[in-house]
Protein backbone atom coordinates (compact mmCIF):
# COMPACT_ATOMS: atom_id res chain seq x y z
CA UNK A 1 0.00 0.00 0.00
CA UNK A 2 1.25 3.50 -0.64
CA UNK A 3 0.62 7.04 -0.12
CA UNK A 4 0.80 8.43 -3.40
CA UNK A 5 -0.67 9.20 -7.18
CA UNK A 6 -1.70 6.16 -8.82
CA UNK A 7 0.43 7.79 -11.82
CA UNK A 8 3.54 6.90 -10.32
CA UNK A 9 2.91 3.58 -9.00
CA UNK A 10 5.12 1.26 -10.28
CA UNK A 11 7.90 3.56 -10.49
CA UNK A 12 10.10 3.58 -7.48
CA UNK A 13 12.19 6.27 -8.58
CA UNK A 14 9.61 8.68 -9.66
CA UNK A 15 7.36 7.59 -6.48
CA UNK A 16 9.73 8.84 -4.18
CA UNK A 17 10.29 12.54 -6.07
CA UNK A 18 6.31 12.91 -6.30
CA UNK A 19 6.64 12.35 -2.85
CA UNK A 20 8.63 15.43 -2.18
CA UNK A 21 7.25 17.75 -5.17
CA UNK A 22 3.70 17.18 -4.49
CA UNK A 23 3.30 16.29 -0.87
CA UNK A 24 2.90 12.65 -0.80
CA UNK A 25 3.56 10.89 2.35
CA UNK A 26 5.36 7.30 2.53
CA UNK A 27 4.30 4.24 3.33
CA UNK A 28 4.93 1.92 6.40
CA UNK A 29 6.87 -1.29 5.32
CA UNK A 30 5.30 -4.72 5.35
CA UNK A 31 7.77 -5.68 8.22
CA UNK A 32 6.94 -2.30 10.10
CA UNK A 33 3.37 -3.53 10.00
CA UNK A 34 3.87 -6.74 11.10
CA UNK A 35 6.18 -5.93 13.87
CA UNK A 36 3.57 -3.22 15.29
CA UNK A 37 6.25 -0.50 15.60
CA UNK A 38 4.67 2.67 17.07
CA UNK A 39 3.23 4.81 13.73
CA UNK A 40 4.50 7.70 11.74
CA UNK A 41 5.61 9.73 13.37
CA UNK A 42 6.31 7.99 16.16
CA UNK A 43 7.59 9.31 19.54
CA UNK A 44 10.57 7.10 19.28
CA UNK A 45 13.43 9.32 16.37
CA UNK A 46 11.23 12.28 15.93
CA UNK A 47 13.64 14.73 15.20
CA UNK A 48 14.51 12.61 12.16
CA UNK A 49 10.68 12.13 11.25
CA UNK A 50 10.47 15.70 11.69
CA UNK A 51 13.05 16.22 8.64
CA UNK A 52 11.07 14.02 6.59
CA UNK A 53 8.18 15.92 7.10
CA UNK A 54 9.75 19.49 6.65
CA UNK A 55 10.98 17.32 3.21
CA UNK A 56 7.40 16.42 2.44
CA UNK A 57 5.26 19.36 3.40
CA UNK A 58 7.45 22.15 3.46
CA UNK A 59 8.94 24.15 6.44
CA UNK A 60 5.94 26.14 7.81
CA UNK A 61 3.53 24.77 5.73
CA UNK A 62 0.26 27.28 5.76
CA UNK A 63 -3.21 25.63 5.12
CA UNK A 64 -5.87 28.38 3.32
CA UNK A 65 -9.81 28.40 2.76
CA UNK A 66 -11.18 25.42 1.32
CA UNK A 67 -13.10 26.17 -2.04
CA UNK A 68 -16.17 24.12 -0.89
CA UNK A 69 -17.34 20.72 -2.91
CA UNK A 70 -14.22 18.11 -4.03
CA UNK A 71 -12.77 18.92 -7.12
CA UNK A 72 -12.07 15.89 -9.15
CA UNK A 73 -8.76 14.39 -9.56
CA UNK A 74 -7.97 15.64 -12.36
CA UNK A 75 -8.16 19.04 -11.15
CA UNK A 76 -5.24 19.00 -8.85
CA UNK A 77 -1.92 16.81 -9.15
CA UNK A 78 -1.10 17.10 -5.01
CA UNK A 79 -4.19 15.33 -3.74
CA UNK A 80 -3.07 12.45 -1.92
CA UNK A 81 -4.75 9.02 -2.79
CA UNK A 82 -4.25 6.14 0.00
CA UNK A 83 -5.24 2.74 -0.88
CA UNK A 84 -7.90 0.99 0.55
CA UNK A 85 -8.43 -3.12 1.24
CA UNK A 86 -11.56 -4.52 1.23
CA UNK A 87 -12.99 -7.46 4.16
CA UNK A 88 -16.53 -8.16 4.18
CA UNK A 89 -17.51 -6.19 1.50
CA UNK A 90 -16.45 -3.04 3.60
CA UNK A 91 -13.92 -0.61 2.87
CA UNK A 92 -10.90 0.19 5.10
CA UNK A 93 -7.85 2.12 4.99
CA UNK A 94 -4.66 1.87 7.26
CA UNK A 95 -4.73 3.94 10.29
CA UNK A 96 -0.69 4.81 10.10
CA UNK A 97 -1.73 5.94 6.25
CA UNK A 98 -4.04 8.53 6.87
CA UNK A 99 -1.93 9.88 9.66
CA UNK A 100 1.10 9.95 6.91
CA UNK A 101 -0.86 11.71 4.70
CA UNK A 102 -2.50 14.26 6.84
CA UNK A 103 0.81 14.66 8.61
CA UNK A 104 -0.52 13.92 12.13
CA UNK A 105 1.28 12.57 14.80
CA UNK A 106 -0.08 9.10 15.89
CA UNK A 107 0.80 6.01 18.53
CA UNK A 108 -0.44 2.79 18.23
CA UNK A 109 -0.48 0.40 21.83
CA UNK A 110 -0.47 -3.16 20.43
CA UNK A 111 -1.31 -4.41 24.07
CA UNK A 112 -4.53 -2.06 24.42
CA UNK A 113 -4.96 -2.01 21.02
CA UNK A 114 -5.70 1.71 20.76
CA UNK A 115 -4.75 3.77 17.97
CA UNK A 116 -4.20 8.08 18.74
CA UNK A 117 -4.09 10.64 16.55
CA UNK A 118 -4.07 14.49 16.47
CA UNK A 119 -1.64 17.50 16.04
CA UNK A 120 -0.04 18.12 19.14
CA UNK A 121 -2.36 16.26 21.53
CA UNK A 122 -4.42 13.04 20.63
CA UNK A 123 -7.50 14.37 20.02
CA UNK A 124 -9.06 11.31 18.85
CA UNK A 125 -8.63 7.60 20.37
CA UNK A 126 -9.75 4.52 18.72
CA UNK A 127 -10.08 1.13 19.53
CA UNK A 128 -9.93 -2.13 17.61
CA UNK A 129 -12.95 -3.91 17.32
CA UNK A 130 -14.73 -0.97 19.45
CA UNK A 131 -17.69 0.85 17.53
CA UNK A 132 -17.02 3.61 20.33
CA UNK A 133 -13.94 6.19 19.57
CA UNK A 134 -12.94 9.45 21.39
CA UNK A 135 -12.94 12.02 19.99
CA UNK A 136 -12.22 15.48 22.14
CA UNK A 137 -12.87 13.69 25.37
CA UNK A 138 -16.44 12.83 24.31
CA UNK A 139 -17.33 8.97 23.19
CA UNK A 140 -18.44 9.23 19.80
CA UNK A 141 -20.17 5.64 18.06
CA UNK A 142 -19.07 4.73 14.96
CA UNK A 143 -20.58 3.03 12.34
CA UNK A 144 -18.20 -0.06 11.88
CA UNK A 145 -15.73 -1.06 14.48
CA UNK A 146 -11.69 -0.27 13.05
CA UNK A 147 -9.80 -4.06 12.70
CA UNK A 148 -6.52 -5.51 12.97
CA UNK A 149 -4.89 -7.23 10.00
CA UNK A 150 -0.64 -7.88 10.24
CA UNK A 151 -0.72 -6.14 13.29
CA UNK A 152 -1.82 -2.92 11.91
CA UNK A 153 -5.32 -0.90 12.63
CA UNK A 154 -7.30 -0.08 9.85
CA UNK A 155 -10.30 2.00 9.81
CA UNK A 156 -13.20 1.31 7.81
CA UNK A 157 -13.35 4.73 4.97
CA UNK A 158 -16.89 5.17 6.15
CA UNK A 159 -15.82 6.42 9.47
CA UNK A 160 -13.23 9.00 8.62
CA UNK A 161 -15.66 11.73 7.87
CA UNK A 162 -17.09 11.00 11.09
CA UNK A 163 -14.02 11.63 12.72
CA UNK A 164 -12.41 14.04 10.77
CA UNK A 165 -14.66 15.83 8.65
CA UNK A 166 -13.92 18.90 10.57
CA UNK A 167 -10.16 19.25 9.03
CA UNK A 168 -10.08 16.80 5.76
CA UNK A 169 -11.72 16.87 2.58
CA UNK A 170 -12.40 13.44 1.62
CA UNK A 171 -13.22 11.15 -1.47
CA UNK A 172 -13.32 7.31 -1.88
CA UNK A 173 -12.49 7.06 -5.42
CA UNK A 174 -10.72 3.62 -7.66
CA UNK A 175 -10.05 1.85 -4.57
CA UNK A 176 -8.31 4.63 -3.09
CA UNK A 177 -9.32 7.33 -0.43
CA UNK A 178 -8.54 10.87 -1.88
CA UNK A 179 -7.45 13.55 0.62
CA UNK A 180 -7.59 17.40 -1.03
CA UNK A 181 -5.12 19.98 -0.50
CA UNK A 182 -6.10 23.02 1.10
CA UNK A 183 -4.75 26.46 -1.21
CA UNK A 184 -3.00 29.05 -0.30
CA UNK A 185 0.16 27.88 1.40
CA UNK A 186 2.58 29.50 2.84
CA UNK A 187 6.27 28.60 3.49
CA UNK A 188 7.78 30.20 6.98
CA UNK A 189 9.95 28.19 8.74
CA UNK A 190 8.51 27.25 12.92
CA UNK A 191 12.45 28.63 13.73
CA UNK A 192 12.54 31.55 11.20
CA UNK A 193 14.29 35.11 12.24
CA UNK A 194 11.95 37.85 14.34
CA UNK A 195 9.97 40.53 12.63
CA UNK A 196 9.79 43.87 14.30
CA UNK A 197 6.32 45.16 15.04
CA UNK A 198 5.01 47.00 11.08
CA UNK A 199 1.48 47.79 12.41
CA UNK A 200 0.53 44.98 10.45
CA UNK A 201 -3.23 43.01 11.56
CA UNK A 202 -1.05 40.26 12.78
CA UNK A 203 1.00 41.62 15.08
CA UNK A 204 1.17 40.44 18.80
CA UNK A 205 1.22 43.43 21.36
CA UNK A 206 1.04 43.31 25.43
CA UNK A 207 -1.76 45.18 27.23
CA UNK A 208 -0.31 48.43 28.52
CA UNK A 209 -3.03 47.97 31.15
CA UNK A 210 -1.53 44.31 32.27
CA UNK A 211 -1.29 44.44 36.37
CA UNK A 212 1.83 41.36 35.89
CA UNK A 213 3.81 43.44 32.67
CA UNK A 214 7.51 43.70 32.89
CA UNK A 215 9.77 41.40 34.28
CA UNK A 216 8.33 39.74 37.38
CA UNK A 217 7.54 41.68 40.41
CA UNK A 218 7.68 44.69 38.32
CA UNK A 219 3.84 44.89 38.19
CA UNK A 220 1.84 47.67 39.88
CA UNK A 221 -0.12 44.76 42.34
CA UNK A 222 -3.31 45.50 41.81
CA UNK A 223 -4.64 42.59 39.35
CA UNK A 224 -7.69 43.05 37.27
CA UNK A 225 -11.23 42.46 37.77
CA UNK A 226 -13.55 39.66 35.91
CA UNK A 227 -14.80 41.02 32.82
CA UNK A 228 -17.85 38.75 33.81
CA UNK A 229 -17.58 37.25 30.35
CA UNK A 230 -16.68 33.93 30.79
CA UNK A 231 -20.38 32.65 31.68
CA UNK A 232 -19.39 28.90 32.17
CA UNK A 233 -16.03 28.93 33.52
CA UNK A 234 -14.96 30.77 36.37
CA UNK A 235 -12.05 33.23 36.14
CA UNK A 236 -9.61 32.72 39.20
CA UNK A 237 -7.81 35.15 40.28
CA UNK A 238 -4.10 34.16 41.14
CA UNK A 239 -0.64 35.92 40.74
CA UNK A 240 0.41 35.21 37.11
CA UNK A 241 4.19 35.71 37.96
CA UNK A 242 4.59 32.91 40.24
CA UNK A 243 2.66 30.69 37.58
CA UNK A 244 5.24 31.77 35.00
CA UNK A 245 7.72 30.74 37.51
CA UNK A 246 6.39 27.76 37.81
CA UNK A 247 6.03 27.28 34.59
CA UNK A 248 9.45 27.84 34.17
CA UNK A 249 10.53 25.21 36.52
CA UNK A 250 9.91 22.22 33.52
CA UNK A 251 12.00 23.96 31.03
CA UNK A 252 13.92 21.16 29.35
CA UNK A 253 11.01 18.46 29.64
CA UNK A 254 10.37 16.47 26.90
CA UNK A 255 7.33 16.13 24.51
CA UNK A 256 5.48 13.75 24.30
CA UNK A 257 2.50 13.21 22.39
CA UNK A 258 -0.91 12.27 24.43
CA UNK A 259 1.59 12.39 27.14
CA UNK A 260 0.28 10.76 30.59
CA UNK A 261 0.00 12.46 33.47
CA UNK A 262 3.42 13.99 34.25
CA UNK A 263 3.74 12.64 37.77
CA UNK A 264 2.66 9.04 35.98
CA UNK A 265 5.09 9.92 32.37
CA UNK A 266 7.71 12.56 32.99
CA UNK A 267 6.54 14.26 29.89
CA UNK A 268 4.06 16.81 28.73
CA UNK A 269 2.42 17.67 25.24
CA UNK A 270 1.15 20.81 25.02
CA UNK A 271 -2.05 20.58 26.18
CA UNK A 272 -1.22 18.29 29.21
CA UNK A 273 1.86 21.02 30.36
CA UNK A 274 -0.93 24.17 30.48
CA UNK A 275 -3.73 21.51 31.82
CA UNK A 276 -0.67 20.73 35.08
CA UNK A 277 0.48 24.23 35.71
CA UNK A 278 -2.52 26.06 36.02
CA UNK A 279 -4.32 22.94 38.07
CA UNK A 280 -1.58 24.17 40.36
CA UNK A 281 -3.63 27.22 41.12
CA UNK A 282 -6.84 25.68 41.35
CA UNK A 283 -7.70 26.32 37.15
CA UNK A 284 -9.32 23.00 35.79
CA UNK A 285 -8.60 22.62 32.00
CA UNK A 286 -9.62 20.12 29.74
CA UNK A 287 -7.34 17.60 28.30
CA UNK A 288 -6.85 18.88 24.58
CA UNK A 289 -5.73 22.03 23.11
CA UNK A 290 -9.03 22.07 21.26
CA UNK A 291 -11.08 21.80 24.32
CA UNK A 292 -8.92 24.45 26.26
CA UNK A 293 -9.83 27.14 23.16
CA UNK A 294 -13.51 26.78 24.21
CA UNK A 295 -13.48 28.11 27.38
CA UNK A 296 -12.46 31.27 29.21
CA UNK A 297 -12.68 35.16 27.65
CA UNK A 298 -11.64 35.38 24.20
CA UNK A 299 -8.80 38.38 23.73
CA UNK A 300 -6.70 40.14 20.85
CA UNK A 301 -3.58 39.49 19.76
CA UNK A 302 -3.31 43.31 20.63
CA UNK A 303 -3.77 42.82 24.15
CA UNK A 304 -2.07 40.21 25.50
CA UNK A 305 -1.53 39.62 28.78
CA UNK A 306 1.19 37.07 31.00
CA UNK A 307 -0.81 34.22 31.63
CA UNK A 308 -3.13 33.91 28.63
CA UNK A 309 -3.55 30.76 26.73
CA UNK A 310 -2.57 31.03 22.95
CA UNK A 311 -3.78 29.35 20.71
CA UNK A 312 -2.83 27.68 17.35
CA UNK A 313 -3.55 25.64 14.18
CA UNK A 314 -0.60 23.26 13.11
CA UNK A 315 0.04 23.30 9.52
CA UNK A 316 -0.51 20.62 7.00
CA UNK A 317 -1.03 20.20 3.34
CA UNK A 318 -4.44 18.46 3.79
CA UNK A 319 -5.96 19.38 6.97
CA UNK A 320 -7.82 22.85 7.33
CA UNK A 321 -6.39 26.07 8.97
CA UNK A 322 -9.66 26.04 11.27
CA UNK A 323 -8.77 23.99 14.08
CA UNK A 324 -6.76 24.09 17.54
CA UNK A 325 -3.84 21.89 17.29
CA UNK A 326 -1.46 23.89 20.02
CA UNK A 327 -1.78 25.70 22.93
CA UNK A 328 1.09 27.52 24.82
CA UNK A 329 1.10 30.34 27.69
CA UNK A 330 1.91 33.99 27.36
CA UNK A 331 4.77 35.07 29.41
CA UNK A 332 4.77 38.58 28.18
CA UNK A 333 7.17 40.47 25.38
CA UNK A 334 6.00 38.29 22.50
CA UNK A 335 7.15 35.11 24.08
CA UNK A 336 5.38 31.91 25.39
CA UNK A 337 6.19 28.68 27.33
CA UNK A 338 4.88 25.54 25.60
CA UNK A 339 5.40 22.19 25.66
CA UNK A 340 6.14 21.00 21.68
CA UNK A 341 8.06 18.80 19.37
CA UNK A 342 9.31 22.19 17.57
CA UNK A 343 11.39 23.91 17.08
CA UNK A 344 13.30 22.32 19.94
CA UNK A 345 12.19 19.02 21.56
CA UNK A 346 10.23 19.47 24.78
CA UNK A 347 9.01 22.33 27.11
CA UNK A 348 10.45 26.02 25.83
CA UNK A 349 10.34 29.67 25.66
CA UNK A 350 9.67 30.58 22.09
CA UNK A 351 9.11 34.21 20.52
CA UNK A 352 6.26 34.82 18.74
CA UNK A 353 7.29 37.51 17.25
CA UNK A 354 7.86 34.90 13.91
CA UNK A 355 5.65 35.29 10.53
CA UNK A 356 4.79 31.08 11.20
CA UNK A 357 3.59 31.86 14.52
CA UNK A 358 1.41 35.47 13.36
CA UNK A 359 0.00 33.23 10.34
CA UNK A 360 -0.80 30.29 12.66
CA UNK A 361 -2.48 32.12 15.33
CA UNK A 362 -6.54 31.46 15.73
CA UNK A 363 -7.10 32.77 19.57
CA UNK A 364 -6.21 33.83 22.88
CA UNK A 365 -8.22 32.89 26.07
CA UNK A 366 -8.00 34.63 28.94
CA UNK A 367 -8.77 31.65 31.84
CA UNK A 368 -7.65 33.44 34.90
CA UNK A 369 -6.67 37.42 36.04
Amino acid sequence: MTVCSKSAKGLLAAAMLASLLAGCGPSLSKEQRQQGRPLWPSTQGLGMNREKNEQIYGPGHRLGETSGGVRPLAETSEAAAIGTETWDGKQYVAASDLAIAAAYLSDWDPQQRKFRIGQHDAYYELTADQTSAVKGGETVMLDSAPVIRSNQLYLPVSVVATLFGEELRTEEQDGSLLLYPISGAVSDPVNGPDEPNTGSPLDFEDDPADPFKGAAGEGNGVKARSSGQAAAFQLRNIDMDQLIEQAKRYMGVKYLFGASPYPESGRFDCSSFTDYIFSKYGVALPRTARAQAALGTEVSRKQLRKGDLLFFYVPGRFRSDQVVGHVGIYIGNQQMIHASPTPKDGVQITSINKPYWKKTFIAAKRVAY
